[in-house]
């Protein structure tokens, strides 16, 4: 094999490593952005319900498109569980995929920008 062919495979294997390693995390993204998947905005599962109109719903088809399905069970969700959602994948970003982590509520409420008061745990339900 020629230098030049072992330099190229070296280079491949690197690549192949990087993008293994990238596999198992989440997406990076800035700490005054927040990401969720388009197929999940662009469905119902994250309405516009108030809290106390909250339905409970049964296997219920919220959107199909191409590959996608989405199929929910449980009380209806809204913008609030939308904006816990986005902190909470947020705050895994540099946990990888497979591995278990948590988060206090202080952690929580504070990358949500809520203080740690009575109010606003009440209002969150921690």
């Amino acid at each position: 094999m020629s230098e030049l062919e072992e330099r190229l495979k070296s280079l491949q294997d690197q690549s192949s490593s990087i993008e293994t390693i990238e596999q198992l995390f989440l997406p990076v993204t800035p700490d005054s952005k927040r990401s969720t998947p388009s197929a999940f905005l662009r469905s119902a599962l994250f309405s516009t319900v108030k809290s106390r109109d909250r339905v409970y719903m049964k296997d219920q088809v919220l959107a199909s498109h191409s590959n996608i399905t989405i199929t929910f069970t449980g009380e209806t969700l809204n913008q609030e569980d939308l904006t816990l959602w986005n902190t909470l994948v947020h705050l895994a970003k540099h946990h990888p995929i497979d591995s278990h982590c948590s988060f206090s509520a202080y952690e929580i409420l504070k990358s949500m920008g809520y203080s740690n008061s009575g109010n606003d745990h009440k209002i969150w339900l921690f």
